[in-house]
This record gives structure tokens, C-alpha cells and sequence, in this order.
């Protein structure tokens, strides 16, 4: 699973997360504190695998300004995942 996290204009964080089930990928997207929105679709054929599909939803949330968080205070940005892409 990846959670990524903005601060809204409103002061409201949101979240924006996805996980592998059953062959589907699961997106949930939401107010922290809120059920949210689930959309569940078949894994797409246009990626090889969820590595590939992982690097695409960051780079789709962090257009939106999501964030994914280490611990309380740390930022994670897309050029940490192509650094450790890249690494391995």
C-alpha cells in the first residue's frame, strides 16, 4: 500500500492511496478522518507490473501536490522513488 497526503487551500489534509487485491488495484482517495472514495478496477495491461504502475500513481498524485510522509516530518518525493529505482 501507498498513502500520499496534501494539505488542502481549506486547511483539511487529504489522502490518496492505492493496494493491490485479488488481481485489481484499489484507489481510495479521501479527507483524513473520512471514509473516503474506493475505486477498484482490473490491474491495467498498459503497465508490465505494479512497480511500473506504483512510479505512475506517484507521479499522477504528486501533480495534485500529494505527498507521501516517513515518520511525523519527513517528505517523500518522486526523485526519491527514481533514485531507488535506479539504485536497484
Amino acid at each position: 500500500m501507498i498513502t500520499l497526503y496534501k494539505q488542502a487551500s481549506n486547511g483539511k489534509l487529504l489522502y490518496a492511496e492505492y493496494w493491490i487485491e485479488e488481481d485489481q488495484v484499489v484507489e481510495h482517495i479521501g479527507e483524513v478522518g473520512t471514509v473516503g472514495t474506493t475505486t477498484r478496477m482490473d490491474f491495467p495491461a498498459s503497465f508490465s507490473d505494479e512497480d511500473e504502475f506504483k512510479v505512475d500513481f506517484l507521479h499522477r498524485c504528486s501533480d495534485q501536490g500529494y505527498k507521501r510522509r516517513r515518520g511525523l516530518h519527513a517528505d517523500y518525493s518522486i526523485s526519491d522513488e527514481e533514485s531507488y529505482r535506479q539504485q536497484t
